[in-house]
């Protein structure tokens, strides 16, 4: 039985360890709370997937469509 729980503990180690690894890749090593949130398992092919993380995080509560809207009439 010990050995079941010890798979389980490596697996999901690994499978963190494989998130990460592939956010530092993308160049974002600040990610890993996100690159963590993100995975998910595709159940339609069985494989780990990660949801696209933005360059430039906005914070919580930011509306980028106002914040776009200025940039475009104060470079115009």
């Amino acid at each position: 039985m010990k050995w079941i729980f010890s798979l389980v503990c490596i697996g999901g180690a690994v499978r963190y360890a494989v998130v990460l690894g592939r956010a530092i890749e993308a160049g974002k090593p600040w990610a890993i709370e996100v690159a963590k949130a993100d995975s998910a398992l595709d159940s339609t092919h069985g494989e780990w997937v990660m949801r696209d993380i933005p360059a430039n995080p906005q914070p919580a509560g930011t509306d980028n469509q106002k914040i776009n809207r200025e940039a475009a009439s104060l470079a115009a």
